[in-house]
Formats: C-alpha cells, structure tokens, sequence
C-alpha cells in the first residue's frame, strides 16, 4: 500500500492536533494550580486555619503530577510526530498508538521532578505545607 505525500501530512496533523491539546491542558492546570493554591492559602491565613492551606498543598500536589501526565504525554506524542516525520515505511501509517515509545520518554515521577515543574509546582507544594505549619501553630 502506497501512502500519499498529503495522506501523510493528514496524520502529521492529527498527532500535532494532539500535541497542541496536550500542550494546552498543562498550560491550563498550570494556571489552575495557582489560582487554587493562592485563594486557599488566603484564605487559610486571613481565617486562621491551616486546613485550608493543608487542602491547598493537596491540590498543588495534584496538579503537579496531573501537569507531569499531561507532558509525558504530550513527549510520547512529539516521538510518534517524528518517527511519523521520518518513516519511509507503511507499516504504522496513520497510528496514533505511542506505546512503544514508553520506555524512551521517563515516566511520570522523573518528569514531576524537572526544572521546570520544580520552579512551580515545587514551590506551591511546600509553601501549603510551611503555611500550615504557621498558621497552625499561631491558633
């Protein structure tokens, strides 16, 4: 079965259109991360109950690791757009299967610990805990 130029520029698309909302929905817990976190440690101080800030962290914590899927995901999907890119073959035509590219993106875990989830995630997290702990202890 020959594969036209266009037939596989449709599937190129299709794996981008999913790198791109894979890239969006981190984008958006990203920023949900923040909203959440910031109005529970708020409140947590200006109530003076450290639950709140305690179920800030937990939300934190929980964006985090869903920030973390969501680019394992999107970094399984960028290694199946270039062995797409690069196939001669048609054997994985128009597959959007990325299973056998698991072993060489990292998991979940080593993702959830890169500079850049650290920069944020890795901040909100303790900061939960440290206001707990202050605002804990102060009633």
């Amino acid at each position: 079965m020959s594969v036209t130029s266009e037939e596989r520029m449709k599937h190129l698309e299709m794996i981008q259109g999913v790198i791109g909302r894979l890239s969006t929905n981190s984008f958006f817990v990203k920023g949900w991360s923040v909203t959440l976190a910031a109005a529970l440690f708020a409140f947590a101080v200006e109530n003076e109950q450290w639950v709140f800030s305690a179920l800030g962290a937990f939300a934190a914590l929980v964006f985090w690791l869903l920030d973390a899927y969501y680019l394992r995901h999107e970094r399984l999907f960028r290694e199946l757009y270039n062995d797409a890119r690069l196939s001669s073959s048609t054997s994985r035509e128009f597959s959007m299967d990325t299973s056998s590219y698991s072993e060489k993106v990292p998991g979940v875990p080593s993702i959830a610990l890169t500079t850049s989830q650290l920069s944020l995630h890795g901040t909100l997290f303790p900061l939960g805990i440290v206001i707990s702990i202050v605002v804990g202890c102060a009633s």
